[in-house]
């Protein structure tokens, strides 16, 4: 007989699967959208280049029409402007057609990618707060063990408010890292897309936010400059599109470690009582309201608060994992 655990279970991983997807539509929503905009660019370019060529055209025409001397060489350069002016007409015509479509693409590119980011993420966001009730309520039905909704690490066992350098959230951290094979190197190499690459960190994310007691944040592709590997803006993980290739993995697992820890930083600075070390808080605090780019200074980037403590964070969990059998 079904009971009202047994659908409730089914219930519960019926919606991680739709979160999965939502992430998955997410994601390709915004790289379809970023590859019409380069067509659109090009597109664009091509016919600004064809219209100088005609205008040219028909200048060089104009003064070969003023300096022939026989009728037969006049007539045959008008018949050549007249085409010419034509295909400029035309050329014209289908300008003023590809801004009007480029115009509302881009009123509809935007609309898309509030919905690929903004209420993506928001629905995202619901459905693991119901997951989190739907796992409350296992632990009511387990003899009161408290069961994370990933099926990864104890939350009674989860790192408390202490900071990174905590031995249990870091060996959560790696232990997470550790149990997801599409992150290993030669299921990396072998993925099917760079999407699938991206929903493998976003797979990590969702559980490393789950350990270290945080909302987890939408992973997303986006164009970077070549120094960077990842972005975290407090609201969004982003990750450098070229590196979503074969041969990235282990960069990739400490790109995805080192923004989670951005995101940590992100909200307690929020929720001061979620970390124990209120000076610390502070610090971050200050530290992202006068934060320094790499670009700026590479010294003082590396050693301001926020980076100092996301370095430290991903050094110690990709210790771990890969003293335990990481590659």
């Amino acid at each position: 007989m079904t009971t009202v655990r047994d659908s409730a279970k089914v219930r519960s991983e019926a919606i991680a699967a739709f979160e999965t997807a939502l992430g998955r539509f997410a994601a390709a929503a915004l790289e379809r959208a970023k590859a019409a905009e380069t067509t659109l660019r090009r597109t664009t370019g091509q016919l600004e280049e064809r219209r100088a060529a005609l205008r040219r055209e028909m200048s060089r025409l104009r003064d070969e029409i003023e300096n022939a001397e026989e009728d037969d060489e006049i007539s045959h350069a008008r018949r050549q402007y007249e085409d010419a002016e034509e295909a400029l007409s035309n050329l014209v015509r289908w300008q003023r057609n590809v801004e009007a479509t480029a115009a509302s693409y881009q009123r509809e590119a935007a609309k898309l990618q509030d919905l690929g980011t903004g209420m993506t993420a928001e629905a995202r966001a619901a459905l693991r707060r119901v997951l989190e009730n739907l796992g409350a309520y296992f632990a009511l039905q387990k003899d009161g063990a408290v069961i994370g909704r990933t099926g990864g690490a104890l939350a009674a066992d989860r790192a408390g408010p202490e900071a990174d350098g905590d031995p249990r959230r870091i060996r959560a951290v790696a232990s997470v890292l550790l149990s997801l094979l599409a992150l290993r190197r030669e299921a990396w190499d072998n993925a099917a897309s760079p999407n699938a690459r991206l929903e493998a960190l976003q797979e990590a994310e969702n559980r490393i936010a789950d350990v270290t007691g945080r909302p987890a944040l939408p992973v997303l592709p986006a164009a970077l400059e070549a120094q960077e590997y990842g972005v975290c803006d407090g609201e969004t993980i982003w990750i450098n599109d070229e590196h979503l290739g074969p041969g990235s993995s282990r960069e990739m697992i400490r790109t995805i470690v080192h923004e989670g820890r951005h995101a940590y930083q992100y909200y307690v600075c929020a929720n001061a009582a979620a970390h124990g070390d209120a000076a610390e808080v502070e610090a971050w605090r200050t530290n992202l309201c006068q934060y320094v780019e790499w670009k700026e200074n590479p010294a003082r980037y590396a050693s301001q608060p926020v980076e100092a403590d996301a370095f430290a964070c991903e050094d110690a969990v990709m210790e771990v994992y890969l003293n335990e059998g990481g590659d």
